[in-house]
């Protein structure tokens, strides 16, 4: 089966590279994509699947190494100065990671770099913090990566002698479940570390992805276990609403309107939540949420748009409340 065709003049196997449904994740089920040089500067990435072009990368020096990764999110790249690069597909953007590179290769199963810059190893465990990377001293040249029974060993020879560099798995696993959307996963091998200041930052990247992609239940287990409390219970009275939703209506309630609208709360898209509330014609529900927020203005506007039966005693109380802050009413 033919996925698709390009036209190139480099065809050596480090100048072009495919992705080609690696990952378990669900969503990435058409995850075909095929990155190739159009010319000794110039990078396209292309998804196979509708032959569309999904970035075009113009660089200044030439490229003479490149590979996806299995996620196909991610493109690394090197030029002949030596220099190593990142590119970011979906932001269409890219920076440089190494000012020397001898090495470089994709942790096979994740997405984890490994590469070489003189007598340093460089491991990049989270590739969305490009700026955080892991260095070991190293004598010597590394030849290879090899992964297998749940251990990543990275293979240094110095010409007489190798030595073997164990990199932490458990970072590996974790940026996996991560790129996989496996949140329990990520939440099964945080718990074995329990919450400390190494991990409080993946207890809080997990919190907020798994928001994004409507996982509740994990995102409240994250914000309980780096002690946000606020957050942890509002999600807990969230997911008790889309329950009771979820019964009458025989989903899992998360498309109910309270849950939308808070959902749009919390990620702080306030002029959302209130469209979502005046489309089911809740406007008492719009006001307080201003209230609660302590946005008099926005509060005031919808009663004042909607003939609120109670607009005089919002501005009363307003005017009060400016009043004893000592703050000037400014609209």
């Amino acid at each position: 089966m033919i996925l698709g065709s390009v036209r190139t003049e480099f065809m050596n196997p480090h100048l072009i590279s495919v992705c080609l449904n690696k990952r378990e994740n669900n969503s990435l089920q058409d995850n075909k994509k095929l990155a190739y040089l159009i010319d000794l500067k110039t990078i396209a990435v292309i998804d196979l699947m509708t032959n569309h072009l999904l970035s075009q990368i113009t660089h200044e020096a030439k490229i003479d190494w490149l590979e996806l990764s299995e996620t196909g999110r991610k493109l690394l790249f090197r030029d002949r100065r030596q220099r190593l690069h990142l590119a970011d597909i979906e932001k269409d953007d890219k920076k440089t990671m190494l000012n020397y590179c001898s090495f470089v290769q994709w942790v096979p199963g994740s997405d984890v770099v490994v590469a070489q810059s003189r007598g340093s190893l460089c491991v990049w465990y989270n590739i969305e913090a490009p700026d955080k990377v892991s260095i070991i001293p190293i004598k010597g040249e590394i030849m290879e990566i090899q992964r297998s029974d749940n251990k990543t060993d990275v293979i240094v020879s110095d010409g007489s002698s190798t030595t073997t560099y164990a990199l932490d798995e458990g970072l590996i696993e974790f940026g996996s479940a991560i790129d996989n959307q496996d949140f329990k996963r990520a939440v099964v091998y945080l718990e074995k570390l329990g919450v400390s200041e190494d991990t409080e930052d993946m207890w809080a990247n997990l919190g907020k992805l798994a928001l994004e992609s409507m996982n509740l239940v994990i995102a409240e287990r994250c914000y309980a276990a780096v002690g946000d409390i606020s957050k942890a219970r509002f999600l807990r009275e969230t997911i008790s609403i889309a329950n009771e939703a979820g019964i009458s209506s025989g989903g899992d309630g998360y498309d109910h309107y309270q849950v939308r609208a808070r959902l749009a709360i919390m990620m702080k898209e306030y002029k959302v939540a209130e469209n979502i509330y005046l489309e089911q014609h809740k406007v008492e529900e719009a006001v307080q949420m201003y209230l609660d927020l302590h946005r008099w203005d926005d509060a005031i506007e919808i009663a004042k748009a909607t003939d609120h039966p109670d607009l005089e005693r919002l501005n009363e109380t307003y005017f009060e409340w400016l009043q004893n802050t000592g703050q000037e009413r400014g609209r």
